[in-house]
């Protein structure tokens, strides 16, 4: 789960009141003139033979103010508008349509929300994706990566039935691992279409989050000296790694512990361990690898080898803080101050969107 502020976003995206807003026009996604020049020209991706992938077919728009109050703060064409030029410029990423590829054919339901504190949420099962209304088209894009990439993992690794009935050492190790994935893919995405526009908007986007930085930096530090690293996936097992060096380890052990606990209280079993097959399938890459298969250690795991592993579950301590591990991002502070008692931000938490029901959603 991504997390974001209203205030931050108005910032970025260049509005103020909500009245502001509502008369905000779309976004037109401008085309580059055709040349009239005889000489040869750079061709695109596309003419050279990788055709653009037209993924709208697998998603379908809703907006959850429009159906619950029959107006709210954008047009329902105006969301659809910002979605598509993200899913435009997702279509260069070779990870992510095969991602998309692999996760089914049913299509997803996105359902932006006015409320949502956070950037979005996924619930696997239903497969319905909720995207805050208030973010620009390089977050979707930073969102959307994340997202499908936890898609992916309950479909092809393990299923949200088997998850939930980890027990406690497991299921937080697990979900610290599959977010640590989804971090590292969604670092992978934005480097493919790092040639685009929009796409070098949403890697500089990335780059600046407090929380989400390091893991990027660390990306782009290994591709930068070996521009190979982001095709064989060294570049995403560094980010990997990286994301168990943040503060966001401590945050979102928290959140597990907390949606643990509810999973307990609704009456649903612990009895399982992390199985050796899902151990092997975390680490997917586009390439028909695995990225984690390229570190010694990671590349012989089980589910009893990463369950013992004391760096994943925050046993392994400095003895003096990183930097980033006393990061405060200064939009997140009106949030905070509203979570309960356990000081736990709301991205964290266990979630409950607009219209949502059932269950709390998973805190990723």
């Amino acid at each position: 789960m991504r997390a974001a502020t209203a205030a931050g976003l108005d910032q970025q995206m260049g509005v103020g009141s909500p009245r502001q807003r509502q008369a905000r026009k779309p976004n037109k996604v401008k085309g580059h003139p055709r040349r009239s020049s005889s000489k040869p020209t750079r061709k695109s991706a596309s003419s050279q033979g990788k055709p653009r992938v037209d993924l709208s077919r697998y998603f379908e728009i809703e907006y959850a103010d429009l159906a619950e109050y029959g107006d709210g703060e954008y047009e329902l064409d105006e969301l659809k508008s910002v979605f598509s030029a993200a899913l435009n410029t997702l279509g260069e990423s070779d990870s992510f349509v095969q991602m998309m590829r692999e996760t089914g054919r049913q299509p997803f339901t996105v359902i932006f929300d006015d409320t949502m504190e956070e950037y979005g949420a996924i619930d696997p099962d239903d497969r319905v994706i909720y995207l805050s209304s208030h973010a620009p088209p390089e977050q979707i894009i930073a969102t959307l990566a994340h997202e499908i990439r936890h898609a992916h993992q309950y479909k092809n690794a393990m299923g949200t039935a088997q998850v939930d009935r980890l027990k406690k050492r497991d299921f937080i190790v697990w979900n610290l691992l599959i977010e640590a994935d989804a971090a590292s893919t969604e670092a992978q995405v934005l480097a493919e279409i790092g040639h685009t526009p929009l796409g070098k908007k949403a890697k500089q986007h990335s780059a600046d989050m407090p929380y989400y930085g390091p893991v990027h930096s660390a990306f782009n530090r290994v591709a930068a000296k070996d521009p190979k690293a982001v095709s064989d996936g060294r570049a995403q097992l560094a980010a990997f790694k990286r994301y168990f060096r943040t503060k966001l380890v401590d945050i979102y052990k928290t959140g597990f512990t907390e949606y643990y606990r509810e999973l307990r209280a609704d009456g649903v079993m612990a009895d399982k361990h992390i199985p050796d097959h899902a151990a092997k399938a975390l680490g997917w890459h586009r390439t028909g690898g695995n990225y984690l298969d390229q570190d010694a250690k990671l590349a012989n795991r089980t589910g009893t080898s990463l369950r013992r592993n004391p760096a994943f579950f925050g046993r392994t301590k400095r003895k003096r803080k990183g930097r980033n591990q006393q990061l405060i991002d200064p939009r997140r502070v009106c949030i905070t101050e509203r979570c309960d008692a356990m000081d736990l931000p709301r991205f964290a938490q266990p979630q409950r969107p607009q219209g949502h029901e059932g269950p709390a959603l998973r805190p990723f």
